[in-house]
């Protein structure tokens, strides 16, 4: 096995917080650069405080709530506020009251923020409406206003500048066509809403609703062709009914340790002794669970049922992401003659780097004796794996054709493996990136050439807009970063997924992002769906993640705040593509006085017009259909040119057309005059 000279994890981990305290020391101001990796991450607020640096250290808070926030670098941080007073802008109040960075009251800096005391030490908040006054005190704060006897007898209802929670707009119980740019309440552009299941219908142990939504994945029971939603939330795992997307059904949920982070991967295969499919769904988590495994196997019974099938801990307590090798990602079944591998990352051992297992046994997974690379490689937040057959192979192992590759985001780079053997893993090369604040996660294109990557803290960390990178894998012993889109938002981009030239993304507070990636070198935005009114600032709330799988055609979203919501690009479009490949045709040569026949074809290209130049010195004419008819009044060879357009580019083609006269057309014509 090739070893990489990378530091442990658990050692960077080591030398960040040395440098860090001495930085901080020195005043230095530093980015929480390991906040996602480390998810026990805090962050201090005191009105002493001063806005600069990580706040990641009892005596040196920071002084604004806000400025703590953008500093928690990702999910997992916690900010503690100690007593005193603060201002909160009302139109931001969900960062302030959600779970995704959650933010308490009641410390103190005198005891270094160990012990949370309320009464001791009272932490009020101003700006913030009277309404959310009950959340407020769940966190450990009390509004100014309430101590100073100001009560906003009419705050009832969001004002203008105010975000709007999910509970106080509910989700549309019906389907709602996107017109006009809008999908009922949703922002949207070519993508219908048909239906959602808010949090509150995902009940865990002791009666208890969830609150927050995580990732989620797609099922087709191939018993039934019914389509089902696998859904993580704080409480567990529901499975919801999809098969009629504008009456999803809850089928159960699955109890768990109370976690905001879940992730899911579906297995199904052929159990030759029943003569029927089974499934069983994969849930990760933060949370001191180990792996849970969900029977799916009673879904096609008169009275459907999920149930936990088992919970695997002998090898790791936590992990944050799960994902499955070699399968269909619409039926989660495994490829031709191939097999199913599962793979753990970001687990409590070995500094979270990948880990194989073997899921022959689909409810009892063996860890594969070294499937694991090196423990010195760092931490693996996310992974996904592609099948090639091409001449890339001669880079992979020996007589690995076809090759498995790995693309492995490692946090601050995208790492390439051969795990064709998944006992033994074989390096193929590692690439950092400029700009990286945190590599999330990627996928790669219909053609296996280039993978689109999610960083998910560069938005935060440097200000600019929704960006996704292409990276060229032509060579995957070098592969290169060859393109960057960048998004009209602010908001972070999170979990994608390639269907041919579409790639569907979750968006955070953008909600569903579609690109055309027909170029992956010029990537256009085609269709988006908002889930979260009135901000696309860059923070985390809104679409975690997306699932467009599934055969019927329509896209499951999980949403932090609202819950499951399903919808489906408009009846009869498709996602805005560039035009491209452009040719024209003509039925020549053309006899007078006749007319001729020109057609322009695209290999892609929607809401194209068309300018006709016919080369004969009569006006231009435009059409929206490729198809149009010209007669030549003179003799003679003429350059026709046909441009095709749209908001995205124009192409341009060119044909010559001839035009003649049949040799006994005089005789005709003489004939006739006389």
């Amino acid at each position: 096995m090739h070893t990489r000279l990378v530091r442990s994890r658990r050692a960077q981990w080591r030398v960040a917080g040395i440098v860090g305290v001495l930085l901080a020391l020195l005043g230095t101001p530093i980015a929480a650069t390991f906040a996602h990796s480390n998810h026990d991450h805090k962050m201090y607020v005191a009105p002493i405080g001063r806005d600069q640096g990580a706040c990641d250290q009892p005596w040196l808070p920071c002084k604004t709530i806000m400025y703590a926030i953008q500093q928690g670098g990702g999910q997992g941080g916690e900010v503690r506020v100690a007593a005193g007073e603060y201002f909160f802008a009302a139109n931001e109040v969900l960062l302030l009251i959600g779970n995704q960075v959650p933010v308490k009251g009641g410390w103190s800096i005198r005891d270094s923020y160990a012990k949370q005391d309320l009464l001791a030490n009272p932490t009020y908040i101003a700006g913030i409406p009277s309404r959310y006054r009950a959340r407020l005190a769940e966190r450990g704060f009390a509004r100014v206003e309430d101590r100073e006897q100001r009560e906003e007898a009419n705050d009832v209802t969001p004002g203008l500048d105010e975000v709007v929670l999910p509970h106080e707009i509910a989700t549309p119980a019906s389907r709602q066509n996107c017109v006009g740019g809008m999908a009922g309440i949703f922002p949207c552009r070519g993508i219908d809403f048909l239906g959602s299941v808010p949090l509150n219908q995902f009940i865990g142990l002791e009666n208890t609703a969830s609150t927050d939504g995580s990732n989620l994945w797609g099922h087709v029971d191939l018993n039934t062709g019914r389509e089902y939603a696998v859904f993580g939330v704080n409480e567990g795992t529901g499975v919801v009914d999809v098969s009629n997307p504008e009456a999803p059904l809850v089928i159960g949920t699955v109890p768990g340790v109370d976690s905001i982070w879940r992730e899911v991967k579906v297995y199904q295969f052929f159990n030759a002794s029943q003569n029927r499919w089974n499934a069983y769904a994969y849930i990760s988590t933060e949370g001191q669970q180990g792996l849970q495994i969900v029977d799916l196997n009673h879904l096609s019974d008169p009275n459907p049922t999920v149930s936990l099938a088992t919970t695997y801990n002998g090898d790791f307590t936590t992990s944050h992401t799960v994902y499955i090798k070699n399968v269909d990602y619409s039926t989660n079944t495994a490829l031709p003659n191939k097999k199913a591998v599962l793979y753990m990352n970001g687990v409590n051992r070995s500094g979270g780097v990948f880990r194989a297992f073997d899921i022959t046994n689909p409810v009892a997974p063996s860890k594969i004796d070294s499937g694991i690379p090196d423990a010195n490689i760092s931490y693996t937040h996310d992974d996904t794996t592609m099948v090639i057959t091409d001449t890339r192979t001669s880079q992979c192992a020996a007589n690995h054709n076809p090759c498995e590759v790995l693309f492995d985001f490692s946090e601050d780079s995208v790492v390439l493996w051969d795990v064709t053997s998944a006992a033994a893993p074989v390096f193929l090369s590692e690439t950092p990136y400029a700009g990286s604040g945190y590599t999330h996660s990627g996928w790669y294109t219909d053609d296996k050439m280039h993978l689109f990557i999610q960083d998910e803290l560069d938005e935060i960390q440097f200000g600019h807009n929704s960006r996704v990178r292409t990276l060229d894998i032509a060579n995957l012993a070098a592969p290169s970063i060859s393109a960057t889109w960048n998004g009209p938002t602010r908001a972070i981009d999170h979990n994608g997924y390639t269907i041919g030239n579409k790639y569907y993304m979750s968006n955070y507070r953008r909600g569903l992002t579609i690109l055309d990636v027909t170029d992956p070198n010029a990537i256009l935005e085609g269709a988006f769906f908002d889930t979260y009114l009135g901000s696309d600032s860059a923070n985390f709330n809104g679409a975690w993640g997306v699932y467009p799988f599934l055969p019927s055609g329509n896209l499951l979203i999980s949403d932090i705040e609202r819950g499951l919501i399903v919808v489906r690009l408009t009846d009869n479009a498709t996602v805005e593509q560039v035009v491209s490949g452009l040719t024209v045709l003509a039925d020549s040569p053309t006899v007078l006085p006749t007319t001729t026949t020109f057609t322009a074809t695209l290999a892609t290209g929607t809401n194209v017009r068309y300018a006709w130049n016919f080369g004969d010195g009569t006006t231009v004419v435009t059409t929206t259909s490729p198809t149009i008819t010209h007669t030549y009044a003179n003799l003679g060879t003429y350059s026709v040119t046909v441009t095709a357009s749209n908001r995205f580019n124009r192409a341009a083609a060119t044909t010559n057309i001839r035009v003649t006269r049949l040799w006994w057309f005089p005789l005709i014509q003489m004939w006739s005059e006389e």
